[in-house]
């Protein structure tokens, strides 16, 4: 398992296999994605948490997809695909791209499931709060997204 904790903008922050290169170029913005605060590009996916700044939680590579999921501990879950063919797998910022971490991991295709909790009672315009995030990846040849549970998000 391995800490998160670093700052971000924008309620963004990118999980990449090329340091943004290919997706942030031609990244546009998606109200739907926003929402289900999960969007996949080619090579990275834009998780959009509830903090707009300070991010907190864990992030876990796995050999297969967790079965056992306990949806009462969490307000919203999200996954989608990942192609990480460089091999190198980035937690970047937003709005530097700066690399907050780096992995090296067979290059293939990969499942990303993100759990968000503690996101009840403030605004997503506060930087600090105690929500947090755990980061699921894992192997895997399904492609797209899919919001598991739903967090409404306050426009």
């Amino acid at each position: 398992m391995h800490k998160i904790d670093f700052h971000t903008f924008y309620n963004q922050f990118y999980i990449s296999s090329d340091y943004g290169d290919k997706a942030l170029v031609n990244i546009e913005w998606s109200e739907e994605a926003y929402e289900n605060r999960i969007g996949a590009y080619e090579n990275m996916i834009v998780v959009y948490p509830e903090s707009y700044g300070h991010i907190k939680g864990e992030l876990l590579f796995l050999d297969n997809k967790n079965e056992e999921i306990n949806f009462n501990s969490y307000d919203h879950i999200a996954e989608g695909a990942l192609n990480v063919d460089s091999g190198h797998l980035q937690i970047l910022d937003c709005p530097n791209s700066s690399v907050e971490m780096s992995f090296i991991v067979s290059p293939g295709i990969y499942r990303v499931r993100i759990y968000f909790s503690n996101m009840q009672g403030y605004d997503s315009d506060e930087e600090e709060h105690d929500d947090r995030c755990r980061i699921e990846i894992w192997p895997s040849l399904e492609l797209g997204c899919k919001v598991l549970k739903k967090f409404p998000r306050k426009f």
